[in-house]
């Protein structure tokens, strides 16, 4: 079932806002992913997995903070990405690439104090 929420996010059940505070999570949605996401890690680690999802066509906004940890995100191998943000002592590493320019999008705004914000982009599906 999908849901709206308030907060801008639309997805399947179970999709919320991801939070590690000396703790790990892991997110991997499979529904209709679209609006704005969030992922902190504190002294943590976050994974979040957008590769099994269906991208909207307003697309993902993921903010993500990491705070002396890390918050990894994994996009579709057909997603158009960006990354802003601010690194304080710590590392943002975008996608070498940032996708086709008809692809689904995924912005990611990140800050990494002591910590690191990464990008993976997913290997192709077969379909």
């Amino acid at each position: 079932m999908v849901d709206a929420r308030a907060d801008g996010l639309v997805a399947r059940e179970g999709v919320r806002p991801q939070l590690a505070v000396l703790s790990e999570t892991k997110a991997r949605p499979t529904g209709i992913v679209e609006g704005k996401m969030s992922a902190v890690s504190v002294l943590g680690n976050v994974q979040l997995d957008l590769s099994h999802a269906s991208i909207g066509t307003a697309g993902v906004v993921v903010s993500a903070r990491a705070f002396l940890g890390a918050v990894n995100i994994t996009v579709p191998a057909d997603a158009r990405v960006s990354m802003t943000g601010l690194p304080l002592i710590g590392s943002l590493s975008p996608t070498r690439e940032p996708g086709p320019v008809d692809g689904p999008s995924v912005v990611v705004k990140a800050f990494a104090g002591m910590g690191s914000v990464t990008i993976h982009r997913a290997e192709p599906r077969d379909h």
